[in-house]
């Protein structure tokens, strides 16, 4: 017979054994689950159903979006969407015409999108060239509904076995107390078996939305279908969404034979016979409605205008002229009192005259003669200073006219040539010297490079040549001549750009110019060349209409727009172009 005693230390070890070995359910919070980087690094396509039909002239890519079929059509040398084609589907036994949506993708309904299976696509276009038949096969697994089924435990459900194993674990409670040996066993096994069933699998990790399983390889829902990633061989992926966004071209890869090109550093420097400057003769005041700097002007357009400026001399002496010039007219106007010592010297001497001549015959003639001598002296005397006052007078009326004339006569400065004003010198009531630069005029249709090639450097003898800027721009250059004096010890080129630039005079630019010397090799866009982290130079070929491959390659320079890559890829190769440097940056 079992000692009660016994029976209660047994059961109760076994109680806690069973609390110790029953699986406990982990539910993971968001962020808190390392499997799915694991998983992505090895995902080599988005996650969604989709398919791929290419021909030597079309690139379909179609992907399930929600209930709906979306595709992708673009031209297979290119990458170019083509937006006005008729897409004609034919899906087992249904047949669809796909419309137009207004990103440039093609929609039509799948009713088939929740339900497993391999459904043979036939494309039928029409619109774009000749008509092409295309085919593939859309596959439908059962991940979807398996991803949703491991979601997590519906909250009724889990509610529900809480109470269940409230309930057993009571029940063998209850058998303990009662002293019931055997059917307080079958009640902790009923234990362990609800909550098996309520938590599934032992050591189960549930986990939450966005998260899946430690090495688990099927990460459908995942991954976002129109995020790129950088597989862990380096390749690229770029879902068709993204490519549409950067506007992702490319090109097929030929072979090519051709010149090498020589690059300089050169500046843009303005035509002497398309600018000009305009500058004043004489010292002045600046004056008149100035132009604004950017404003085209013609040739001969007034641009302000120079009064002269009277220093402080100047005005001493147009001061000194004035008070001559009153002084003079007081003498003047004041008669012979104005001239008080020589008509005093003058009346003096006629009343010696008039006493000598009374006493006639008395004194002697010789001192009469004398006396009327003196007389005519002083007269002529006084007669001079009248003169001078005149004459002083008319010198002092004559400068003062013509220091007012000088000072309403300003001088006018005009365009020399047609053109933009690009500078300007002076304000308003500014005092400027002769010589001096006031506005500068350049006209941006008659603009110039000049380059800088070093001693030494065998220069090809080119009638033309290019350029680039710092923001990708590419000019046509004419050469226009080859200066034979060194400057800073390399001679200088000129080039004038053909046409219309929108350059500014300093901007600074490459120039090449293209030699006999032929290489061989693979001629490319320069947009297609971009620096990888390691500063090496690469291009990316496009090996599926969704996955881009680095390629390392050698490079020289053709002109300003193209290179040759002599080395890493060969012809009939599609290379990315424009939006080849934002897939570098996907990491």
């Amino acid at each position: 017979m079992i000692n009660p005693r016994s029976l209660k230390s047994r059961l109760s070890a076994l109680g806690l054994m069973t609390a110790i070995t029953l699986p406990v359910p982990l539910w993971a919070g968001p962020g808190h689950d390392h499997g799915t980087e694991a998983a992505t690094a090895s995902v080599a396509a988005p996650t969604s159903p989709r398919f791929e039909a290419i021909s030597d002239r079309f690139e379909v890519v179609g992907r399930l979006d929600g209930e709906n079929l979306r595709l992708w059509v673009d031209d297979w040398a290119t990458n170019a969407p083509i937006e006005a084609a008729s897409v004609n589907l034919t899906i087992g036994p249904r047949k669809a015409l796909a419309k137009a949506d207004v990103d440039g993708t093609y929609v039509l309904p799948f009713p088939e999108h929740d339900t497993p299976g391999t459904y043979p696509v036939t494309i039928s276009l029409r619109g774009a060239g000749e008509p092409a038949l295309l085919g593939a096969s859309l596959v439908i697994d059962d991940s979807a509904g398996h991803a949703h089924a491991e979601e997590g435990l519906p909250l009724g459900l889990m509610f529900g076995g809480a109470a269940l194993l409230l309930g057993v674990a009571g029940g063998a409670l209850f058998l303990v107390r009662r002293k019931r040996a055997g059917l307080a066993l079958v009640a902790f096994g009923l234990l362990a078996g609800s909550w098996t069933l309520v938590t599934g699998t032992p050591s189960e990790v549930v986990a939450g939305p966005g998260h899946g399983d430690e090495g688990h390889t099927d990460v459908a829902g995942d991954v976002p279908d129109n995020r790129a990633m950088r597989l862990a061989d380096g390749d690229i992926v770029a879902p068709k969404p993204m490519q549409r966004l950067i506007g992702l071209r490319t090109i097929l890869a030929g072979n090519s034979a051709e010149g090498s090109a020589l690059q300089l550093n050169g500046v843009v420097i303005a035509d002497p016979n398309g600018s000009g400057v305009v500058q004043a003769s004489s010292v002045g005041r600046v004056s008149g409605q100035l132009p604004a700097l950017g404003q085209r002007v013609v040739k001969g357009q007034v641009l302000a205008l120079v009064s002269p400026a009277l220093d402080a001399d100047v005005s001493l002496i147009t001061a000194r002229g004035a008070a001559e010039t009153a002084l003079a007219e007081a003498e003047l106007a004041a008669g012979p009192s104005g001239f008080a010592a020589e008509a005093a010297e003058l009346a003096q001497a006629r009343s010696r005259l008039d006493r000598l001549t009374r006493l006639e015959g008395v004194v002697p003639n010789r001192e009469i003669a004398e006396a009327r001598t003196a007389v005519d002296a002083a007269a002529a005397r006084l007669n001079l200073a009248k003169a001078q006052a005149a004459a002083r007078l008319r010198t002092a009326r004559t400068e003062a006219s013509r220091l007012r004339q000088a000072g309403s006569n300003a001088e006018v400065l005009r365009a020399p040539v047609s053109g933009v004003i690009s500078a300007v010198s002076v304000a308003q009531g500014q005092v400027i010297n002769p010589g001096q630069t006031v506005f500068t005029i350049t006209n941006p249709d008659q603009l110039l490079v000049e380059a800088r090639a070093p001693s030494g450097k065998s220069v090809p003898l080119a009638a033309t040549g290019s350029a680039r800027t710092s923001d990708g721009r590419n000019l046509l250059l004419i050469r226009q001549g080859e200066g034979l004096t060194m400057v800073d010890g390399a001679a200088p080129l000129r080039f004038k750009i053909d046409g219309p630039s929108s350059m500014r005079v300093g901007e600074p630019v490459m120039v090449f110019i293209t030699g006999s010397e032929q290489t061989a090799g693979v001629a490319l866009p320069r947009d297609a060349v971009v620096k990888g982290a390691n500063g090496q130079t690469m291009v990316f070929l496009k090996q599926a209409a969704e996955q881009f491959q680095p390629t390392p390659v050698t490079i020289t320079d053709l002109d300003a727009n193209r290179v040759i890559a002599t080395s890493g890829i060969k012809a009939g190769t599609r290379v990315a172009t424009t939006g080849a440097p934002l897939l570098e940056q996907v990491r």
